[in-house]
C-alpha cells in the first residue's frame, strides 16, 4: 500500500513540475532561452509567419487518469521574429 501511495504522489509531483516549467516562459523571450528552459521541442512548424515549438509533457491528476495517452499533453510556444508571442497548452481540435 505504501508503494502505491508513493507512486501516486510521484505522478502528482511530476505533473506540477510540468506546469512550473511552462510558467517559466514569458512573452518576449528569445528562442534560445525557451529551449534552455524547456529543452528541444518534439517538432517545429511554421504558419502565417510564426514559428511554433511543439512540446509534449506528462501531466498528472484526473485528466491523466481519464486520458488514453497517459497524460502526454501537447504544449506550444509561438515565436514571431525569434521572440515568444504566446504559449500554452494546445487544445484538442
Amino acid at each position: 500500500m505504501k508503494k502505491i501511495t508513493a507512486i501516486i504522489l510521484c505522478i502528482f509531483i511530476c505533473g506540477c513540475a510540468t506546469v512550473g516549467r511552462i510558467n517559466r516562459i514569458n512573452e518576449g523571450m528569445l528562442k534560445a532561452e525557451v529551449i534552455k528552459q524547456l529543452g528541444q521541442p518534439v517538432s517545429t512548424t511554421v504558419k502565417d509567419g510564426a514559428e511554433y515549438l511543439n512540446y509534449r509533457f506528462v501531466e498528472s491528476g484526473y485528466d491523466v487518469m481519464m486520458s488514453f495517452d497517459g497524460g502526454n499533453v501537447p504544449y506550444y510556444v509561438k515565436l514571431v521574429d525569434g521572440k515568444v508571442k504566446e504559449y500554452g497548452r494546445q487544445e484538442a481540435k
